[in-house]
């Protein structure tokens, strides 16, 4: 699979290439890592690390273009303080998971916010990729600017790939304005309400960024004009409305009381339509209208899993109290071949984050 480009790597990332060589001449496991606040995310951890953390820096920026270029050490923080500066926000508002949280480690994760349904997931704002595969060769896919390509689109193939393809060392992101205004709507209601109201809510173009429902009711995050937003307070008659942000923000940075995890009880994150029945009990928390639950369960992981399959979603252990590999599902038989062949052509030796999120195509 050829490159757009392959290009000369600069003092900041010319140790990465080497160290990158050197382990691919050997064989020997690499472990990408940038902030590392979201470790507890991988299966396992294998051979020594390389870090993205002294490779940072925006690359270019026009509010006018609407797309920032940084490389992949550098913070989100920062980027996110630069887009502030101009009005403008990532919109599909990554987790904030420490100070330490880097934009390409927002990237390789795929972890995106409560806005996920309404403006799109972290691949889909990703227009180009530089990155370095196994051979330790720095490719670049895509571009700073919006436009059509044919074949794979690599950039958007590596956003969620949690670095088994390669270690990203820069990345064209495509930014939106931040909302004029922002409204939070409350009602009072049930789990099996809420999950009703978003359902008819959702039906409707209404300018909604957020719906989520937990045991103190259903809130909806309505952001854009003062007109649009206003209307659909009126239109809606929520119990109340105000301009809570904090919710928000303990939902995006996962920080909510509903989302920690506690002995004995792994917390699951459920990717379901969001009509699908209850998994049991039901959830501490309905993100993304529905189609998000986070669940805390003791019920077996097969369970859970064959559970989401079967209604066409798929379970995800976010916090375990046993080893990960007891949780963590193998893709579908069916796609298996081809996630072998794709990381073997980006990453011949398997030397990138051996056996994370499943077997490594070399054990």
């Amino acid at each position: 699979m050829g490159a757009d480009e392959s290009v000369a790597a600069g003092p900041s990332l010319q140790p990465l290439v080497d160290q990158i060589r050197q382990a691919s001449a050997a064989g020997a496991p690499l472990n990408i890592v940038g902030g590392n606040t979201k470790s507890f995310l991988a299966r396992r951890r294998d051979g020594e690390s390389v870090s993205t953390a002294g490779h940072t820096g925006v690359v270019s920026y026009d509010p006018t273009e609407m797309v920032i270029t940084a490389r992949a050490g550098t913070t989100l923080a920062d980027v996110e303080s630069v887009l502030g500066e101009s009005g403008q926000i990532l919109g599909f508002e990554p987790p904030r998971l420490g100070d330490a949280s880097t934009i390409g480690g927002v990237i390789s994760s795929g972890l995106s916010g409560p806005a996920r349904p309404y403006r799109g997931r972290a691949r889909d704002f990703v227009l180009g990729i530089e990155m370095v595969n196994g051979l330790g060769e720095v490719l670049r896919f895509g571009g700073r600017v919006m436009k059509n390509v044919a074949g794979y689109d690599v950039s958007r193939l590596v956003a969620g790939a949690s670095g088994v393809l390669g270690l990203i060392s820069e990345i064209s992101i495509r930014v939106v304005p931040k909302p004029a205004v922002e409204k939070t709507l409350t009602w009072q209601l049930d789990a099996d309400e809420a999950r009703a109201k978003m359902r008819t809510i959702a039906s409707a173009p209404w300018p909604i960024t957020a719906m989520c429902a937990d045991a103190s009711g259903l809130r909806v995050r309505a952001s854009g004009s003062p007109e649009a937003v206003n209307d659909a307070v009126h239109q809606l008659q929520p119990d109340r409305a105000d301009d809570d942000v904090e919710y928000w923000a303990q939902i995006r940075n996962l920080s909510l009381e509903a989302l920690q995890p506690l002995p004995q009880k792994p917390l699951w994150r459920l990717s379901v339509p969001p009509a699908s029945a209850d998994f049991g009990a039901a959830a501490e928390l309905y993100d993304w209208g529905g189609a998000q639950r986070w669940l805390r369960s003791g019920a077996e992981p097969e369970t859970l899993k064959q559970a989401a399959i079967a209604c066409g979603g798929y379970a995800q252990c976010f916090h375990s109290v046993e080893p990960r590999s007891e949780f963590l599902s193998m893709p579908d038989p069916a796609l298996w071949p081809l996630t072998q062949r794709l990381c073997r052509s980006f990453d011949p030796a398997g030397i990138f984050n051996r056996g994370h999120h499943f077997p490594s195509t070399v054990e």
